[in-house]
This record gives C-alpha cells, sequence and structure tokens, in this order.
C-alpha cells in the first residue's frame, strides 16, 4: 500500500510538472519579426519540442504507472480477502506494471 501511494504520488506529479519543466515564454517570431521555424508556446513541455520520442514515451509509461498504482489501492482498500490466489497475483503484476511503467524516460 505504501509503495503504490507513493508511485501515484511520484507519477501525478511527473504528469503536472514535466520533465524538463515548461517553456516560460511565446517563441513564434524573431527579433525582426520574421517567423521562426520550430514555435512553442509558454506553458508547454520543453522536453516535447526537444525530445518527442522521449516525452511519447513518457506519456505512455507514467499515465500506466498512476492507473496501475491507484487500481492496486483500490484493489488493497476493497477488503477483497487476501486469501484468494488469483487476487494476489493480479495485484502482484498490476504493482508490476507500475513499477516498470515508473521508469526513467530517457532509459
Amino acid at each position: 500500500m505504501v509503495a503504490a501511494s507513493l508511485l501515484a504520488t511520484v507519477a501525478f506529479q511527473a504528469a503536472t510538472t514535466p520533465p524538463g519543466g515548461v517553456w516560460q515564454d511565446d517563441y513564434k517570431v524573431d527579433a525582426n519579426g520574421n517567423p521562426v521555424k520550430e514555435p512553442h508556446m509558454a506553458g508547454t513541455s520543453t522536453m516535447a519540442h526537444i525530445q518527442r520520442m522521449a516525452y511519447g514515451q513518457f506519456m505512455i509509461f507514467n499515465p500506466l504507472a498512476f492507473l496501475s498504482s491507484l487500481s492496486i489501492i483500490l484493489l488493497l482498500l476493497s477488503g477483497l480477502p487476501i486469501e484468494r490466489r488469483r487476487w494476489m497475483w493480479t495485484q502482484m503484476v498490476i504493482m508490476w506494471l507500475a513499477i516498470t511503467g515508473r521508469r526513467s524516460p530517457t532509459s
């Protein structure tokens, strides 16, 4: 339960503050007023702009870790009897998904 709560907290924090931060300014035109090749808007993720593939992986694995952690928490709070081996196996598999889903996006 503690590990699932920690994973859910980390995944939620990573979603609200993406790796690399967010752009602080709009950059659509240069100093001369000419449009730039790669514009960005304030509030968008810098990782999405600079490392598109890694950000795509992050957007797959972070929600997976978050939802897996929440499902473990809900399974434990629902009061299911632990004597049932299938439920224990289900919880173990979901926890493995949560742990592997919370990996570094650059690895």
